[in-house]
This record gives C-alpha cells, structure tokens and sequence, in this order.
C-alpha cells in the first residue's frame, strides 16, 4: 500500500514537473541557457548579409527578426529584475548572471528536476524561522510547494527527487536568515489523524 502510494506520489510530481517545463517563460529559457554556459552567454544580434538574406524568403526573414526582438526583451525583462548584467559592443550583447541570477537558476533547476531518488528515499527540508521573518517563511513554503514538495509539517517537506545537493547550493548563496536542515533518508512512518488526508 505504502509503496503503490509512493508510485502515485512519483507520478502526479512528474507530471508537475513536466507541466512546469512546458509552460517555461522565454526568459526563464534565456536564464537556464546562461547558466549552461557558465554564467555568461554572448548573444550576437547581427544582421544576415545581403547574400544570406538573399536566399531566406520573406517570411523565415520576418520570423529571424521577432525571434530577435523576442529573446532582446526576454533579457530585458531578465536584468529590469536584477537577474543579469548586461554589456553592449555594437549588435553583440554578453548577459552575466548576477548573484541573484544564481540564485534565481538554481530555484529554477529545482523546479526542473526530475531524477528519482531510490524508492522509498525522500529528500526532507526542514527548518526554523522566527516570527519576526513570517514573510521570508511563507515565500520559502511557496516555493517548495511549486517545487513539488509535500507538507509533512508546517516545517517539514519532503520530496521524491534528487534535489538535495542544488538545495544545499541555492541556501548557502541565497543565505537565508534562518535555520534550515536538509536530510536524505527514508520515510519509515507516516501517521495521519482521523479524517486527515495522507500526504
């Protein structure tokens, strides 16, 4: 029973998952590829020469041009909100990530993963935070909920994923002001009240 439940659990968070990376903005696309060029990633926007230009037909030219001006405000949109610095030499544009670039890919990458730990292993984030932060608290709980976490307690959350080592990652550089414990084990026990939904 436990482990059909854990087959369900895999299954709904993969679909989650695969939703997620369907509905991917153009901007986060631009930001998962800076990361996989190391932080920086020069894009040329230079225009065809006239012998290439030649040979494209009206509309794949039209189509080259939007994609530009596209991932151009994509990038635009990205450094408005402090993910990326930007340099300029003449059409060629290179976007560095900043550290809350960094920050912002790894939250990303966890979002994305979809490699299973063993059956039975779950990935446990559990962590302390004091009153005074109950802003930081419910947007750190707003994104392992959309990271495909589940509740074990209100600061307890467990998933089926390898996530473990990118969360370790992503709480050093986001140095949140607050205790937070990440564990890899297995789940050997999960008590529900009366009338209480299992998890």
């Amino acid at each position: 029973m436990k482990e059909e439940l854990t087959r369900a659990q895999r299954c709904t968070t993969r679909q989650k998952v695969d939703q997620r990376l369907n509905d991917r903005s153009l901007a986060e696309e631009m930001l998962a590829q800076i990361s996989y060029f190391g932080g920086a990633m020069a894009l040329k926007y230079t225009h065809p020469s006239r012998s290439v230009r030649d040979l494209m037909l009206d509309q794949e030219a039209e189509e080259y041009f939007c994609a530009l001006r596209r991932e151009r405000q994509a990038l635009m949109r990205l450094k408005k909100r402090k993910l990326v610095e930007i340099e300029k030499s003449g059409r060629d544009l290179e976007a560095v990530l900043t550290q809350s670039g960094h920050v912002a890919v790894l939250r990303q990458k966890i979002h994305d993963c979809k490699a299973p730990l063993p059956v039975g292993e779950h990935c446990i984030v559990a962590f302390d935070i004091a009153q005074h932060a109950r802003d930081q608290r419910d947007q750190f709980r707003s994104f392992l909920k959309q990271a495909g976490f589940t509740m074990l307690q209100m600061s307890v959350w467990s998933t089926v994923f390898d996530v473990g080592d990118m969360m370790q990652d992503l709480i050093e550089l986001a140095g949140y002001p607050f205790r937070i414990h990440v564990i890899r084990g297995k789940l050997l026990r999960q008590n529900t009240h009366p009338g209480e939904k299992s998890v």
